[in-house]
């Protein structure tokens, strides 16, 4: 029992420190000991130790990089779907993805990751673009789409994908 004490209070010095750490890094819109059910789809999850909500594409690289250089475990969550978070939660710096802006033109559309597959399909839809109405129906971002490739009826998102920003753990952007 005593050993258990002492680990969990080196977690509990240690878990205080990153949060100091990340707190005057990301600032206020970091959260500790957030509940991840209501971010997944199957409504499931347990907390996770930090939280953090990135609404521009700098402060997502910024968070993820941050986490890096504090050698804390990260992920990045969009819409929750195909995602299961275990009841014992995260250790580390779950940062929700909510860079949304989607931008049209005559020919294409251009978006952020965290935008919600939904609101492209119906984007596309309501501007006469064709190719992807086979992803009516399939939840979650956009960044989670392209990852997965997702699909359905014979067609996927690497079938009507121009160009990708992509992020990666090692080489940045």
């Amino acid at each position: 029992t005593r050993i258990m004490t002492a680990k969990k209070s080196v977690h509990t010095i240690r878990k205080k420190e990153v949060y100091r750490k990340l707190s005057a890094a990301l600032g206020n819109r970091l959260k500790h000991d957030v509940i991840l059910a209501p971010y997944t789809t199957f409504g499931i999850g347990g907390k996770a130790d930090f939280f953090y909500r990135a609404i521009k594409p700098s402060e997502l690289v910024y968070a993820a990089r941050t986490a890096q250089k504090l050698k804390l475990r990260f992920f990045i969550l969009g819409g929750g779907s195909n995602v299961l978070v275990s009841d014992s939660g995260f250790k580390g710096l779950v940062i929700k993805n909510e860079c949304r802006d989607i931008w049209m033109d005559h020919h294409a559309i251009t978006c952020q990751s965290g935008a919600l597959l939904e609101l492209v399909v119906k984007k596309a839809l309501n501007s006469s673009l064709s190719g992807l109405e086979f992803a009516v129906g399939i939840p979650g971002t956009i960044g989670g789409a392209v990852r997965g490739n997702a699909g359905a009826f014979g067609k996927a998102v690497g079938d009507v994908l121009r160009k990708a920003v992509v992020l990666t753990r090692r080489n940045g952007i």
